[in-house]
């Protein structure tokens, strides 16, 4: 059997292939890249060193854009029969689609990210169209619309960067180029970041074809009632003996995935409080998570803050209901 695992935006797709693998009872892996199996690890979970948890423990089939894909589903069907095989594909990144559109990855305006994002949505539809017509089992994990704020912050910064800091690549995505003191970086920021903006990438699997199709809040929170059901779907055993120990590492995984999806109540929470003085506890936030907030005052209330010298935001958002004023940026 050959699954397909997939998710347009990083969502938790590896620690699901993961757990397919081994509560099934699956002791191997076979990797595409050296064509070898290996042991199954039996923990993914990996912490950096900037403490951000992750399931990459686990060396996964990770093929990027269609050709890469289509190599990889040919090497799994070239395999024994009698086993297990997945993959978790994506689209290229954006410094392959800058080289194929001629683009200059350190100058990208608006108009060069919707052509990314229209290139990227096509490569996706067509590796979706691709597992369909192979006769792939697909387990497509969605985003439900209410989690946009979860992927403000990025828990993985793509390799096209080059290792870059997180502040240093959310400044690349949105054109900032000088050096700025933290009050304007933040409004910079707020002004150009999309925290609450739908994804741009659409339904790329066909909702007409045979797949399972799960939120991420399924898999975030209800995770042990979901993954059993999808090895159900797979007519996959469930390993009984192997299940507690899963979920203890799912809990593990699952914290991590709260502490960016948090933010997905509370960003609506905090700026209500702010805009109505509202005595309400602000949670400790990066610069990034902050800049959110300021975005939606901006966006959707026409409002602004006085940040001069404002470091880092005060624990109470009537602290910073002091600070409003109306927003004077031309906005669109």
């Amino acid at each position: 059997m050959i699954v397909c695992v997939t998710s347009a935006r990083s969502s938790g797709c590896t620690f699901l292939e993961w757990s397919l693998h081994w509560l099934s009872g699956q002791d191997q892996y076979y990797l595409v890249d050296g064509d070898k199996l290996e042991p199954l690890i039996t923990n993914p979970i990996a912490v950096g060193g900037d403490n951000k948890v992750t399931a990459h423990q686990h060396t996964k089939n990770h093929p990027r854009g269609l050709i890469q894909t289509q190599k990889t589903i040919t090497a799994l069907q070239s395999q024994p029969s009698n086993g297990l095989y997945s993959f978790y594909p994506i689209a290229n990144e954006t410094d392959y689609w800058c080289l194929q559109l001629r683009l200059d990855a350190s100058n990208l305006r608006s108009d060069h990210w919707q052509s990314i994002f229209h290139a990227q949505q096509q490569e996706l539809i067509s590796i979706g169209n691709l597992c369909y017509q192979h006769n792939i089992k697909t387990v497509y994990l969605t985003e439900s619309p209410e989690t946009i704020p979860y992927y403000i912050a990025t828990r993985h910064v793509p390799p096209w960067t080059n290792s870059i800091s997180e502040i240093e690549y959310v400044k690349l995505l949105t054109g900032i180029t000088q050096d700025l003191p933290v009050w304007d970086l933040r409004e910079r920021l707020a002004l150009s970041l999309r925290p609450i903006a739908e994804s741009p990438f659409c339904d790329y699997i066909n909702p007409h074809q045979a797949h399972f199709r799960i939120s991420n809040q399924s898999l975030w929170y209800d995770g042990i009632y979901t993954v059993p059901k999808i090895l159900d779907w797979l007519n996959l055993n469930l390993v009984d003996s192997r299940f507690a120990q899963w979920q203890e590492i799912y809990h593990h995984w699952q914290q991590s995935q709260l502490d960016y999806a948090r933010m997905t109540w509370q960003l609506p929470a905090i700026v209500d409080a702010i805009v109505h003085n509202h005595y309400y506890l602000i949670p400790p936030m990066t610069l990034v998570y902050e800049a959110a907030v300021q975005h939606c005052l901006i966006y959707q209330h026409g409002l602004n803050l006085k940040t001069w010298n404002l470091q880092q935001f005060p624990s109470n958002t009537q602290d910073l209901h002091k600070l409003l004023e109306p927003n004077f940026h031309n906005i669109t």
